[in-house]
């Protein structure tokens, strides 16, 4: 069986107040294979060498992917990065149903250690 070839894509936007309803548009996209550093980093690279202004023009609003704002970090040292606040909530419930689900599962251990005690 032919393994599956799996592309992740990152769609940078470009918001301009000045444009009519504060429009946004497409700045630039990278379709890429893996969420390695290397490949965001010729990423921003390419970016950079072809808008000079972005960093002093520019906020980062990302979903925390690690490898993306280190690539930023890396090439744009002064660019101001913000996370999502849609990713943010995200995470912050994914984490709380985790902590949920952990805590279920703990009384669940501690229930049958008990009964086990009795037995």
């Amino acid at each position: 069986m032919t393994p599956r070839l799996i592309l992740l894509t990152v769609m940078l936007v470009y918001r301009h107040v000045g444009f009519k309803n504060e429009s946004t548009i497409v700045l630039a996209y990278l379709v890429h294979e893996t969420k390695r550093l290397t490949s965001h980093i010729q990423f921003v690279r390419w970016l950079k060498d072809t808008c000079p202004l972005f960093e002093e023009k520019t906020v980062l609003v990302t979903d925390n992917e690690q490898a993306f704002e280190t690539s930023f970090r890396e090439v744009f040292p002064a660019l101001q990065q913000l996370r999502c606040w849609n990713h943010l909530s995200k995470n912050i419930r994914r984490r709380k149903l985790k902590e949920k689900k952990q805590k279920s599962v703990e009384i669940n251990d501690e229930q049958n250690d008990e009964t086990d005690k009795l037995n």
